[in-house]
């Protein structure tokens, strides 16, 4: 089943199919990235779509397991409240879906 991580979806799938396999839908997975770079680095700003594109092409061709890391490095520095929020949602949904 595709599907966008929403943990309801996981479990009604697991009601109707015995086996799943479970597959995320990585348009979803890219909007978070998108979202907190602009969170971090500033709405429109080059730094947040080079750092955002950097990391989704990261995310389809090796997984994110490198985004994983840099995200952790990324908690290691002082963010406004609100960024640090949104980065705090795109670790829990990386690490959640990792």
């Amino acid at each position: 089943m595709i599907a966008d991580g929403a943990e309801y979806l996981w479990d009604l799938a697991k009601t109707v199919f015995d086996p799943t396999v479970e597959i995320l839908d990585v348009r979803h997975a890219e909007s978070h990235i998108h979202e907190c770079g602009r969170a971090l680095f500033g709405d429109k700003t080059p730094e947040a779509r080079q750092w955002a594109r950097r990391w989704c092409r990261c995310l389809k061709k090796h997984g994110a397991g490198g985004l994983a890391v840099e995200l952790d490095e990324l908690a290691s520095r002082t963010w406004s409240d609100a960024a640090g929020r949104t980065l705090a949602n795109l670790i829990e949904y990386v690490q959640t879906h990792l």
